[in-house]
């Protein structure tokens, strides 16, 4: 996608300005409106607000020299869901001018049905016209809120792992921004670089940018997710909050509906492994995707899991923390997980949503989060630009102590006066009763500590 569309559809501003022209035109054409005007009250109190407009990470160019790309000039996601939704429609308006002035030939963006599907609508309505942004806003809200996806509540059975494994982890990887493609590129060379005899799996952790639209996942995620049709290696996928603002029928529907994703049966939680590991993903997202929870059954199958004998080393995955280190976590993800384990613990936990990653020491006791897990880590920093630079970031006082991290990506490249943190994500190989985890960065580089020395990997301890 050409870095002038990535500028204009992420840039708050201009949101702002779109946001205008539609109010504008809703008093023009009154007979026409057809959403709330709370609605877009919350956008623009979500787009005006002082908090955040001083999160909102930005740089004064869009490349910086060298062999990768760079993120667009800023970056801007929010977890309001009305303006989430706002963001996906707009993107796509952002498209058809581009299509119809012609600054979007067929050959950069590869996807002619789409391009085809923008044309009509410029054609028909102009650009960010009331009459179909409004529709297709409507489309989303009710989706969400009416139309929600029904959950699978399937209870699955654990899929079958070689004796030899590498299992790739990536989260909030799915924005089709350069660092996503980044990603997604070092990922594929990866599993190319991979011994024949060694069977592949890639799990993404959750959320499709920027409200898990069945576009979005047509025309952004699948044609990037870096395991490729018939390439052989297993792809699994959890939700997050951004798959289910417009009620989940994209991840349900589209990408678990695709070949590669046929292994979870259509279910957004699953269990995958062997006699000595195995990896559990849990859909923490579907009920309310800001508040985590675990719907239908999975307490009782999870519980299940770890109660039976002789018993893998578990690596749990999840869209949300348990905790954190940056920020209050008050959620019930952690008390309904220690509610399943029994009393039990686990090996591992990971999991994304926070942009960021890093790893824990062991023996963190937080809220409802009682050192379930030996080994803890974020690995959410597949696809959007984290800004570095400027006043370091002061966690609230009830969040985790820093001291607890045992090591955070700190691997940056610069952009004008910014620095902008790697983006990533985690290999975990399997070898019989041994497993180990590494993170890498974007452009394949394994992780390094303040020194520039590589680190790890590390290896994961089976406990008693």
């Amino acid at each position: 996608m050409p870095d002038h569309l990535l500028d204009s559809a992420l840039d708050p501003d201009k949101l702002l300005a779109k946001l205008d022209d539609l109010e504008r035109q809703r008093k023009e054409h009154p007979g026409e409106a057809q959403l709330p005007e709370e609605t877009y009250a919350q956008i623009r109190d979500a787009l005006t607000s002082a908090t955040l407009r001083a999160d909102t990470p930005s740089a004064t160019t869009v490349r910086a020299p060298g062999d990768h790309s760079r993120p667009p000039a800023t970056i801007f996601l929010h977890p309001h869901i009305a303006l989430s939704q706002f963001q996906s429609v707009i993107a796509y308006c952002f498209e058809a001018q581009a299509i119809a002035a012609g600054t979007m030939p067929p050959t950069e963006h590869g996807l002619h049905h789409l391009i085809d599907e923008l044309r009509e609508r410029f054609r028909r309505f102009g650009p960010c016209d009331i009459r179909w942004i409004e529709p297709v806003l409507l489309e989303l809200a009710t989706g969400l809120s009416e139309d929600k996806h029904p959950f699978a509540d399937k209870r699955p059975e654990t899929v079958p792992m070689a004796e030899r494994a590498r299992v790739v982890i990536v989260g909030d990887w799915a924005t089709g921004l350069p660092q996503a493609r980044n990603v997604a590129r070092s990922i594929k060379a990866t599993l190319d670089a991979t011994p024949a005899e060694i069977e592949c799996h890639v799990i993404h952790l959750g959320d499709t940018y920027y409200s898990g639209t069945r576009d979005e996942f047509e025309h952004i995620y699948l044609p990037l997710w870096p395991v490729a049709p018939g390439l052989g290696a297993g792809s699994w996928a959890l939700t997050g909050n951004h798959d289910m603002y417009s009620g989940g029928h994209g991840y349900f529907d589209v990408l678990l509906g695709d070949a590669r994703f046929a292994a979870q049966d259509g279910c957004s939680y699953f269990c995958l492994g062997n006699d000595h590991w195995r990896f559990v993903g849990l859909d923490d997202s579907y009920t309310d995707p800001d508040t985590p929870s675990l719907a239908g059954s999975q307490v009782e199958w999870l519980s299940g899991l770890v109660a039976g004998e002789p018993r893998p080393g578990t690596i749990l995955l999840t869209h949300h923390q348990p905790f954190s280190a940056w920020e209050v976590v008050t959620s019930k993800l952690a008390s309904l997980v220690g509610q399943a384990l029994g009393g039990r613990r686990i090996e591992g936990w990971l999991w994304g949503h926070e942009h960021r990653a890093a790893v824990y020491q062991p023996g963190i006791d937080y809220r409802d989060y009682h050192n379930f897990a030996e080994y803890t880590a974020i690995a959410g920093h597949g696809g959007v630009p984290n800004l570095v630079s400027g006043p370091a970031v002061v966690p609230p006082a009830e969040a985790v102590d820093q001291n607890c991290l045992q090591w955070q990506n700190t691997d940056y490249y610069t952009v004008a006066d910014d620095t902008w943190s790697y983006g990533g994500y985690a290999v975990i190989d399997i070898d019989g009763d041994s497993a180990t985890i590494q993170f890498f960065t974007e452009t394949g580089q394994a992780r390094t500590d303040e020194h520039g020395a590589t680190v790890g990997p590390d290896q994961l301890a089976r406990l008693p």
